[in-house]
C-alpha cells in the first residue's frame, strides 16, 4: 500500500515519520489522533534503530525501505523498516536511568505484534510492528492485504534492547 526508500541517516527520521503519516492519509487510512501519535512514535524508534544499528550509525550511501500494509482480517496496520544490517534487535532489561535502549521496549509495549525477519529485497533485515486500527473496518476491501507482505509469517517476534551481530 505504502512503500518508499530513503537514505539511512538520522536527519531522515523526521522526514520518514512525516511522509509515512501523509502517505497513509492520502491512501485513505483512517487514523485516530492516538493511532497517529503511536504510529509516529514507533516508526521513529524503528527507523532510528535502522540508522544507528542497521546502517552503522548513519550512512548516506545506505538505504532504509519503509512499507505499510493494511490487514483487514486482523484490523491492523503492519509497518516495516528494512535496513542493510544483519543484527537482530532483542529486548533487554529496562533501565530508567539509561538515555538509550528504550525504542524496542516502546514497540513491545505499544504494538499489537512485532518482529524481525530477513529482508526479501537484499541481505539485511526487516523489523516490523503492527498497530490495531479502530476505523479499518470502514475501508473498502481494495485497501486490504490479506496475507503478510511477501508471504512472511507473523511468528518471528522479538525476544525479551540491544542489537546482536
Amino acid at each position: 500500500m505504502v512503500k518508499f526508500t530513503t537514505t539511512a541517516t538520522s536527519s531522515e527520521v523526521r522526514a520518514i515519520r512525516a511522509r509515512l503519516a501523509a502517505d497513509l492519509r492520502t491512501a485513505g487510512v483512517p487514523l485516530s489522533d492516538d493511532e497517529d501519535f503511536t504510529l509516529r512514535l514507533l516508526i521513529s524508534e524503528v527507523a532510528t534503530n535502522g540508522v544507528l544499528h542497521g546502517a552503522g550509525g548513519g550512512n548516506p550511501a545506505q538505504w532504509l525501505t519503509i512499507e505499510a500494509d493494511l490487514h483487514h482480517d486482523t484490523h491492523r496496520l503492519r509497518v516495516s523498516v528494512s535496513d542493510p544490517g544483519l543484527g537482530r534487535p532483542v529486548l533487554g532489561p529496562f533501565d530508567t536511568d539509561d538515555e538509550h535502549g528504550r525504542g524496542m521496549q516502546l514497540v513491545a509495549e505499544l504494538a499489537a505484534a512485532h518482529g524481525c525477519e530477513p529482508d526479501p529485497y537484499g541481505g539485511g533485515k526487516r523489523v516490523w510492528f503492527e498497530l490495531p486500527l479502530q476505523g479499518l473496518d470502514r475501508l473498502p476491501a481494495r485497501h486490504a492485504t490479506q496475507e503478510p507482505p511477501h508471504g512472511w509469517p507473523r511468528t518471528d517476534t522479538l525476544a525479551p534492547l540491544a542489537l546482536r551481530p
